[in-house]
């Protein structure tokens, strides 16, 4: 259930939820039935998010733009006090606290980890002329 909730945040919310039913599959035989096609399709994005060189990058981008807002969170900035569409934020971060800093960077260190498994494991190698 945590790995549906993840899916949206950044982090690794399908390697929970691969790993949710990997665990259950022992137990019940609707997680044994559903584990290899997910897997399966959680392998397949994953190497399509690092298929070219744009995609990799774009996802280290991201990493990196977790880890600057865990350390504006952890430093506490203020930010300007504005509206957007009636709601005011400022002049400190909305849900701030060491746990959401914690939280973002936990998340960041994790996508990271699992970019560069991917990069590692997946990315296809490039097709060089034998002759």
């Amino acid at each position: 259930m945590v790995g549906i909730v993840l899916m949206p945040l950044p982090g690794p919310g399908t390697l929970v939820v691969v790993a949710g039913l990997r665990i259950l599959v022992p137990y019940h035989p609707w997680a044994a039935a559903s584990y290899d096609r997910v897997r399966d399709r959680a392998v397949a994005a994953a190497r399509a998010g690092v298929a070219t060189r744009t995609r990799v990058a774009v996802s280290l981008l991201g990493v990196l733009w977790v880890a600057a807002l865990s350390g504006t969170y952890l430093l506490d900035l203020s930010i300007p006090r504005t509206t957007v569409a009636g709601l005011t934020v400022g002049p400190s971060l909305p849900f701030h606290s060491t746990a959401t800093a914690v939280g973002l960077l936990v998340s960041g260190l994790a996508s990271a980890a699992a970019t560069g498994y991917s990069i590692a494991r997946l990315r296809p190698l490039p097709v060089t002329d034998a002759t």
